[in-house]
């Protein structure tokens, strides 16, 4: 089946200081725990995929800001036991289902921070078309 939800337990945004310098926007997931978990509506087993997602603005001196989202997935697969025991060895996401689990928390953590970017008045994480006057 795949990923069913997506559960945000904690979102916080700090601005320190004004960006001053050149900024860096550095994103980063980590996945901090994977776990059986039951939900009484759905008859299938499920995973619960724990996450930290974070965005710092930085220069080489200073942080400027940080959004912090903490989160889980709930994923329900023929492959919840393989994803179990890769990470009872190794604290690592099964490969397999590493890219569409880190894309989709990035895409919805970005979504929800992008909010956080305008009200703290810090440049978006991701870049956005713009449209230009054309130049005859």
């Amino acid at each position: 089946m795949g990923i069913l939800a997506m559960n945000i337990k904690s979102i916080e945004g700090n601005k320190y200081e004004n960006i001053t310098d050149k900024a860096e926007i550095n994103n980063r997931i980590a996945v901090t725990n994977i776990k059986e978990k039951n939900i009484p509506n759905i008859k299938l087993p499920c995973v619960s995929i724990e996450f930290n997602f974070t965005s710092k603005y930085t220069s080489e001196e200073k942080t400027f800001a940080e959004i912090s989202i903490i989160g889980e997935i709930i994923y329900t697969g023929n492959d919840n036991g393989e994803i179990l025991k890769k990470w009872k060895e190794s604290k690592e996401l099964l490969q397999t289902q590493y890219t569409s689990i880190i894309n989709t928390i990035f895409k919805r953590c970005a979504i929800k921070a992008l909010q956080l970017t305008e009200d703290l008045q810090l440049p978006p994480l991701i870049g956005f078309p713009f449209v230009d006057n054309k130049k005859e």
